[in-house]
């Protein structure tokens, strides 16, 4: 049975989603002031917007190039 993985490509596109998310939130918070909620939001946002572009463009030893 062959091993089934999540594509890199997903990744990609959920940090992105993440990232335009966390940048919303920076926004929000330049008109609005800075409030505990949308820190904490802008900050969760960043963090997994980060870690998902790391798993994106991280190549490990098993993986091909094609």
């Amino acid at each position: 049975m062959a091993e089934r993985r999540v594509p890199w490509w997903l990744f990609g596109v959920v940090a992105i989603g993440a990232l335009v998310a966390a940048g919303i939130y920076v926004g929000i918070m330049s008109v609005e002031g800075i409030t505990g909620s949308h820190l904490a939001a802008a900050a969760g946002f960043g963090l997994l917007g980060l870690i998902m572009f790391w798993g994106a463009t991280h190549q490990d030893s098993d993986r091909s190039l094609g």
